[in-house]
């Protein structure tokens, strides 16, 4: 495993923005190195800095979280809104939540349900469940019961 390290760092260190991310995910999760979330930041953020949609997520979700990085809300957002803007339906699906909770921006329930819908529409089953449920509650969106309940069983 020591080898396969050496080698995935070495091409991270070459610019490889797939091997970064590997890297950032190894050092976030522990595996087969000490867990430290100062280095799977940094090892994002090279990525994130080449457009990597996956980079740019995970360094969002390292913003918001506090994790490696000093807790940030505006940095999480500008993370989340470029992966989000390149399809990324993590990042759509965060960027929901952020404005549904008013989590460092204004709540506004249209845009949080905006964001859900790309998710959904992409596959993410909680972008799914969570759209369903501002769906029923009309609370942002005209009451669609027949979209409600497609949405809702599609996650299952």
């Amino acid at each position: 495993m020591l080898m396969e390290f050496e080698e995935l760092i070495m091409m991270a260190e070459s610019g490889d923005d797939a091997a970064q991310i590997d890297v950032g995910i190894m050092y976030f999760t522990g595996e087969d190195v000490p867990q430290d979330f100062s280095e799977a930041a940094r090892w994002y953020r090279k990525a994130a800095e080449q457009g990597n949609s996956s980079a740019q997520f995970c360094l969002g979700y390292m913003y918001e979280g506090g994790y490696g990085v000093k807790f940030n809300i505006s940095e999480a957002l500008k993370w989340y809104r470029k992966a989000a803007d390149q399809g990324n339906n993590d990042a759509q699906f965060y960027l929901g939540i952020l404005f549904d909770t008013g989590q460092g921006v204004q709540q506004n329930y249209f845009e949080a349900a905006k964001w859900y819908r790309k998710a959904a529409e992409q596959g993410n089953c909680d972008a799914q469940e969570f759209l369903s449920t501002i769906d029923v509650s009309g609370l942002c969106i005209p009451q669609d019961y027949y979209e409600s309940a497609a949405l809702s069983q599609s996650h299952y």
